[in-house]
């Protein structure tokens, strides 16, 4: 068998060759408020459904094997360090997935 030999190639280059540009704000997140969600059945889902508990919404997407399962670990600790005081806590992921369509 015949060895073949591998040129690595450096292909990125060092950070300090970029700068990062200052983004000016377009404006304020609309956060809190009523909602109303589809769940994984298809029935609606209303925030009113959950009042008086504490709820976790996640926003993450159908494929995501980099951040999305390492902050679902964390929220699973989360969760599991709150032990008995979880029992009233309502978690849903919600997916964000971009569909291209051809």
């Amino acid at each position: 068998m015949q060895k073949k030999r591998v040129k690595v190639v450096r292909c990125f280059a060092p950070l300090s060759k970029f700068k990062a540009k200052q983004l000016e704000p377009v404006g304020r997140p609309d956060i809190g408020g009523p909602f109303q969600l589809v769940d994984d059945k298809g029935n609606v889902r209303r925030s009113t459904e959950f009042e008086g508990k504490w709820m976790l919404l996640y926003f993450g997407f159908t494929f995501c094997p980099d951040i999305c399962p390492t902050e679902l670990t964390k929220i699973t600790e989360a969760i599991t360090r709150l032990g008995s005081a979880s029992s009233n806590m309502f978690t849903m992921q919600t997916s964000c997935q971009q569909w291209v369509l051809s």
